[in-house]
């Protein structure tokens, strides 16, 4: 293809058409940074660039350094097949299972992946790796990140902390009227922005989703993505807003990144549609267990924290991760009668009015409300006490009752999908306030119930809460004895969290110690109160449930109490994960507090403890606790009533997890397994392995030294300098000067971006002078004007006779395309390709030839050996392009088989959940909706659609372009060291 210079750039045109009478509209594409371009000639005037070989004249003739200046410029832009760009970007700690889901992702015929890492181990650092590798092969211009309204100012500073990558925040109408501002007008921010983040809750709007995903995006990027699933039972399943959001967004990427720790909720259903985003021929689980396996293995990545090892001084494997110390309970016993009292009425009076309530059309609100109620019951005496006084004031209403809060509103609050914290205290008091009975007889019973329950809390309220009392007790013996140690208490209710607050403060050794930590802070202040915490005189974090969310202190804390026992023990996993999680050194410690006089906290403790003995190296926390949500736990815990017999409850729990546990193992699990693995092949060990993949760059640090020599002066910190840019090197995104750089990896994670600079070899000022380098080895000098395509040099490789060293450039679409070094001698013969190690050996000194003895050996030669290298270097790319196309033919066959047999398990699925609901209905004497018989009909016909789009990108996928002969770049002439002459 033409290549052309324009705007001082040199650009590759991929098509051209005429659009108009003299008028030509070119398509151009810039080999170097990856960006394309359409350009309308005339106005834009182009210099057309022949393909021209280096000349072979005396005036032509760089210095060696030059030459190979350029040329390592050049090498250090183009990667290798088989490298990771991402290697060499980030300030990170590259180890080697982070770089296993940018494997996996660039190895699919289409990029999307599920990253199902468990919590902790880094599922955003392995994120922002893809994002690199993507961006540097010129496939991630656009990107979109869509994570949870509270991660969106965490998000932006790891991306940019971390990758350089600065993303615009568009979370709500403000954030878009202000980015429109800034904007002409009728341009949108969504197409003209190409680094957005936003929330999942402002994105599953309907008319936000239009707009914003209307422009198509290079690559979508989900956090907690486990909220696009279907919700519901296998019996009642449904769509939230969230789940509606997922196939959109399928359908307006060409590259997707789900993110969850939880991506089995126990129903396969719902699995089955979060693997249907990534790719619905991968989403059935019915006929062979070994497609299955490789199904769920090619759009899915899961690793535990068990399985990841690294390599210690002795060349041993041990965990990556410290494991955690025993789980220790917090019994608040010695209770007084009086509080003994109050657990049992309460229990009793819940689990009366929810029976009450059943077979009424109330009956899933009441139950509901009771089930808050216990809740905050068990959670601390404050929240009850509030608790009940809103119960009575809406029991002793004769107006109108509290208007009920939505069914979606309340399935929302029911899943613990993602709320802020005002709106899960403003639904939660509402379903407490409206689940009112219609019957006086039985408001009259609740409120008699209810006053009962109060005055026994009046009678307990001049003393102390006892859980307070030991938790202050714990905390004074096991953390404020040693120093430095800091703690995190979580709980799930405000109220809690005031109590929590007034009685630290009033005690004198925990008195001002301590920060707050709530959901509906602003960015800055919590930012500002984390950073508190960091300080030597903060010790306790007092933290709600939805200020958790993205919380990373394993730097300087270990500690998390639970201030209660959460119903839903995912919540317990996701506290822990604070603080257990990669970068901690200590072994994390864990506490939780409950009543062994409460019938519930006794059963949620010994669920707890069974839950811990249950674990096991393949098998998480979240994946146990994902089957315990269908076993209804909360509606059995509800209905319990401690004075009746509380103990045949329990038992039936702890039996039912024990089923669920045995029906996880045997059913769920080994799909869950299958992400562990690639295609049905054995495990690399790479992508179980914590061993560091690169310390520091030093060959690129090197270069960059010689490179920028005279605008280098040293800084105050080791091995960092100061620059001033040369002007040669300025272009997008390089400042002028930068007060405080690094080369260093070493260097730079010790230090933040404000303060030390990482140059890397994805950094804008690399960019810029690998740019610089490659016009100046590609744009047509004149026969006798100096450029860097031509040098001499001597070296020992050159013993047996003087050769030369050809040097090329792959024309490929991905950035920077490929170096490729043909050693040929002066009787034109090929040589082997180490011989072109010599090319750009800076060790040795290059040494002076005579151009008379350059002249003597090559002239008559070169136009011929030129010929012959060219040559070489093509059928050395088409021998690439062959293996890949093998390569691809042998994984496309396994892709269609996969896709056809995908077709009929999903068919059976599909019939098999037909007869399921036809028999239900059957045997309650109903006809089969119609909607669900033509919900039938559309899944089958979704699956035929699925099929055959699948087929297409298979064939596409198997298409492998031919290479392009490559652009020539430079010649050096190596000669046997002074006194050798050579054979």
């Amino acid at each position: 293809m033409a290549r052309v210079l324009l705007r001082d750039r040199v650009w590759r045109v991929e098509s051209a058409a005429d659009v108009a009478e003299g008028k030509r509209l070119f398509n151009l594409f810039d080999l170097v940074s990856g960006d394309r371009l359409q350009a309308l000639c005339p106005p834009e005037a182009f210099q057309l660039l022949l393909e021209d070989a280096p000349p072979f004249s005396k005036a032509a003739v760089a210095p060696f350094q030059v030459w190979c200046s350029a040329h390592l410029a050049v090498r250090f832009a183009a990667f290798q097949d088989g490298e990771f760009a991402a290697f060499y970007g980030g300030r990170i700690s590259p180890e080697h299972y982070q770089f296993a889901p940018v494997a996996r992702l660039l190895q699919l015929p289409r990029q999307s992946l599920l990253i199902a890492d468990d919590v902790g181990l880094g599922k955003t650092i392995e994120a922002g790796i893809c994002l690199l590798e993507l961006i540097t092969r010129s496939r991630g211009k656009r990107i979109l990140l869509v994570v949870p309204p509270g991660l969106i100012a965490q998000w932006q500073e790891e991306m940019l902390a971390k990758f350089g990558l600065k993303f615009e925040a568009i979370e709500n109408a403000a954030a878009l009227e202000r980015a429109q501002t800034r904007l002409s007008e009728g341009i949108k921010p969504w197409v003209f922005l190409n680094r957005v983040i936003t929330s999942i809750e402002y994105l599953k709007k309907r008319e936000v989703m239009g707009s914003a995903l209307e422009p198509a995006w290079d690559v979508i990027v989900v956090d907690e993505a486990h909220y696009l699933a279907e919700s519901g039972t296998p019996r009642s399943p449904y769509l939230t807003a969230r789940a509606r959001l997922g196939p959109e967004l399928r359908k307006h990427a060409r590259a997707l990144i789900l993110l969850s720790a939880t991506p089995h909720n126990g129903y396969s259903h719902s699995f089955r549609s979060l693997l249907e985003i990534i790719e619905p021929t991968d989403a059935t689980f019915v006929g062979d267990r070994e497609v299955i396996a490789r199904r769920v293995g090619r759009s899915m990545i899961r690793r535990l924290k068990p399985e990841i090892t690294k390599t210690d001084g002795r060349g041993s494997k041990v965990p990556a991760f410290q494991p955690r110390e025993p789980v220790r309970q917090i019994a608040v016993s010695n209770l007084s009668d009086d509080e003994k009292a109050v657990f049992k009425k309460v229990s009793a009076y819940c689990a009366k009015t929810a029976a009450a309530a059943a077979n009424t059309d109330d009956a899933e609100l009441v139950t509901f409300a009771m089930q808050i109620i216990k809740k905050r019951m068990l959670s601390s005496r404050a929240a009850l006490t509030k608790t009940v006084e809103k119960r009575l004031d809406a029991l002793a209403s004769r107006g109108q009752p509290e208007e009920a809060p939505t069914r979606a509103e309340v399935r929302e609050l029911q899943g613990d999908l993602p709320l802020s914290e005002s709106s899960h205290e403003r639904i939660t008091e509402r379903v407490v306030r409206s689940a009112v009975s219609k019957e006086t007889q039985q408001r009259n019973r609740e409120k008699k119930q209810l006053q009962e329950i109060k005055k026994l809390i009046e009678r307990v309220a001049s003393k102390p809460d006892p859980k307070l009392l030991a938790l202050i007790a714990d905390l004074k013996a096991d953390v404020f004895s040693q120093p430095d140690e800091k703690a995190i208490i979580f709980t799930e209710y405000l109220d809690t969290l005031d109590a929590l607050r007034t009685a630290i403060q009033a005690d004198a050794t925990l008195r001002d110690c301590f920060v707050e930590l709530t959901g509906g802070l602003s960015s800055k202040k919590r930012q500002t109160r984390l950073a508190e915490f960091e300080t030597k005189g903060k010790r306790l974090l007092l933290a709600t449930d939805a200020a958790s969310e993205g919380l990373n202190l394993q730097r300087f804390c270990r500690r998390v109490y639970h201030f209660e026992l959460s119903w839903n023990p995912n919540r317990l996993e996701q506290r822990n994960g604070r603080v257990d999680r990669h970068g901690q050194t200590r072994a994390p410690i864990v506490r939780y507090l409950f009543y062994p006089d409460s019938p519930e906290d006794s059963i949620l403790d010994r669920l707890v403890q069974r839950i811990a003995r249950m674990q096991s190296d393949k098998v998480s926390t979240p994946d146990i606790l994902g089957i315990l949500a269908g076993q209804r736990i909360d509606e059995a815990l509800t209905r319990l009533d401690a004075e009746e017999d509380s103990g045949a409850v329990g038992d039936k729990i702890l039996s039912r997890l024990d089923e669920g546990r045995d029906q996880f193992l045997r059913e769920v699990a080994p799909l869950l397994l299958s992400g562990s693995v690639g295609y049905g092949q054995a495990i690399n060990p790479n992508t179980l392995s914590a061993d560091p993949v690169m310390a520091d760059d030093t060959a690129f640090e090197q270069f960059m030294l010689t490179a920028l020599k005279s605008a280098l002066k040293p800084a105050a910190i080791p091995h960092t300098y100061v620059l001033k840019t040369p002007r040669e090197f300025f272009g997008p995104q390089v400042e002028e000067g930068y007060p405080c750089l690094t080369f260093r990896r070493s260097v730079a994670i010790v230090y933040p971006a404000r303060d030390v600079e990482f140059v890397t070899r994805l950094h804008p000022l690399f960019q810029a002078m690998s740019h610089e380098a490659h016009r100046k080895l590609t744009v047509p000098h004149g026969a006798n004007t100096s450029s860097p395509r031509l040098a001499v040099r001597r070296h020992p490789y050159a013993d047996q006779g003087p050769y030369a060293v050809f040097t090329f450039l792959s024309l490929d679409d991905h950035q920077h395309g490929q170096l490729v070094s043909v050693p040929i001698d002066a009787g034109g013969k090929v040589l082997d390709p180490d011989q072109a190690i010599a090319a750009l050996d800076t060790i040795l000194p290059p040494g002076e030839v005579p151009w008379s003895e350059v002249a003597r050996v090559f002239d008559a030669k070169f136009p011929a050996m030129q010929q012959t290298a060219t040559a070489a270097a093509f059928a050395r790319l088409q021998q690439q392009t062959e293996r890949a196309t093998g390569s691809r033919r042998v994984f496309a066959a396994v892709l269609r088989e996969d896709a056809t047999r995908y077709r009929a398990d999903r068919l059976t699925e599909i019939a098999a959940e037909e007869q399921a609901a036809e028999l239900s209905v059957e045997q309650q004497q109903l006809l089969l909706d119609k909607r669900e018989v033509y919900g039938f009909k559309a899944k089958r016909a979704a699956v035929d659609t699925f099929h055959q789009r699948r087929l297409e990108e298979i064939a596409r996928f198997e298409q492998v372009a031919a290479p392009q002969p490559p652009q020539p770049l430079g010649v050096v002439f190596i000669f046997p060291p002074e006194g050798k002459h050579g054979a």
